[in-house]
């Protein structure tokens, strides 16, 4: 799939923070955006090896700071089974709480 100028633009944006963010301070960042944007560079293997496991985890602690678009990614890595076992009932719950907001 082609990308427009707009997916174009995402993506460069996520590389450069990417860029930005050295792997071994990944845990010091509380900036929840910030944390949201690095779920996306595993998730979708933008400046980082693609890593389900990885997304996952982070979109677990920004979901947990109430961001809608992170619950609902989680429910997506819950009902697909990416970085944790496939659970219906917890993506469920993922995206009735993004759905609320």
């Amino acid at each position: 799939k082609k990308m427009n100028k707009e997916e174009e633009e995402e993506r460069s944006r996520l590389e450069a923070i990417a860029k930005s963010i050295r792997q071994e301070e990944e845990t010091s960042i509380t900036d929840a955006q910030v944390q949201f944007d690095l779920c996306r560079c595993y998730y979708y293997g933008i400046g980082r090896k693609k890593e389900y496991k990885q997304a996952f985890e982070w979109f677990k602690k920004v979901a947990e700071q109430g961001v809608a678009q992170a619950q609902h990614n989680l429910g997506v890595c819950y009902s697909n089974g990416e970085g944790v076992e496939q659970d219906e009932r917890q993506a469920f719950e993922w995206f009735k709480k993004a759905a609320e907001q």
